[in-house]
């Protein structure tokens, strides 16, 4: 396991897709990819039930899938999705979807995030530069680009 890794990580970025059970929260989670020992593609899926289990003092995780601030209504406990599982597991916020976004132009709202994130500006307020700056640009403007992106934090 690589939770140390993740432990001493102030930034998760995940880039990949989401997939969201409807029925079962439980049954959602991240489709990633890794390398086994013989350097071969070893294909994984981090469920949700995973993520709880994870010992994370990050910052931020950012969310780049599809959906990702999606969940289950769960009586007694809420939504129940991807993002909660990351703020259960030690981050202090969670960049994530509201629905699908377009390839290109997430990463373009990542590269105006990243550029406000890492000239010191607090996650809500890279959030806020991105999307204003999506929304002023001829190609990104329609809020369909944009306005799906929301933070969670503590």
């Amino acid at each position: 396991s690589d939770s140390g890794k993740l432990k001493a990580s102030r930034y998760l970025h995940f880039a990949t897709h989401g997939h969201l059970a409807p029925q079962d929260a439980r049954l959602s989670g991240l489709v990633l990819s890794t390398v086994n020992e013989k350097g071969e593609e070893v294909n994984a899926f981090l469920r949700l039930v995973d993520i709880y289990r994870l010992d994370l003092d990050a910052d931020l995780v950012v969310l780049s899938a599809c959906q990702t601030g999606l969940g289950n209504i769960r009586e007694g406990e809420g939504l129940q999705g991807l993002y909660q599982g990351f703020m259960m597991a030690g981050s202090r916020a969670v960049l994530n979807t509201l629905w699908s976004i377009d390839d290109d132009g997430t990463a373009a709202f990542m590269r105006y995030f990243y550029k406000s994130l890492l000239s010191g500006s607090e996650p809500k307020k890279a959030l806020s530069d991105a999307q204003q700056a999506m929304a002023k640009s001829q190609r990104w403007s329609a809020p369909v680009y944009w306005a799906g992106f929301q933070l969670v934090s503590r």
